[in-house]
């Protein structure tokens, strides 16, 4: 009786644990550092944190380097981005995934939101 609960805690923890293997492929495609320059302004991180999806980057309102982090969901090719906590997800609806997985572009003004252009930025994966 005894082996047969531990073998369902085992069962259960493994289960619990796996998280990234029960999920769609297609929500780990960003994953990773993405560059339009090489300075650490222009460099986005999409991560896991906590169970979450993370957009991270440089904010340049603020000298000091305060990094921006902001919860995202991505399927079917589209970007969401909740851009405050207390409102639901916004669809960028710019954004496009290029050349097998390793450039996407996307206009300023919709990843972010306080800037007034509307310039298209590309950023391309960095190994």
């Amino acid at each position: 009786m005894r082996s047969v609960f531990i073998a369902a805690f085992a069962l259960a923890l493994l289960t619990a644990c796996s998280k990234k293997e029960n999920s769609s492929p297609e929500e780990y495609l960003l994953y990773g550092k993405w560059a339009i320059g090489s300075h650490d302004g222009d460099t986005l991180q999409f991560l896991s944190n906590g169970g979450r999806n993370i957009l991270r980057y440089l904010d340049a309102r603020f000298i000091t380097g305060i990094y921006m982090e902001r919860e995202y969901k991505y399927g079917n090719g589209m970007l969401s981005i909740q851009m405050y906590p207390s409102e639901d997800f916004t669809q960028i609806s710019s954004f496009t995934l290029r050349q097998q997985d390793s450039e996407f572009s996307v206009a300023a003004n919709e990843l972010y939101p306080l800037i007034s252009s509307n310039a298209t930025l590309i950023y391309n994966k960095i190994p």
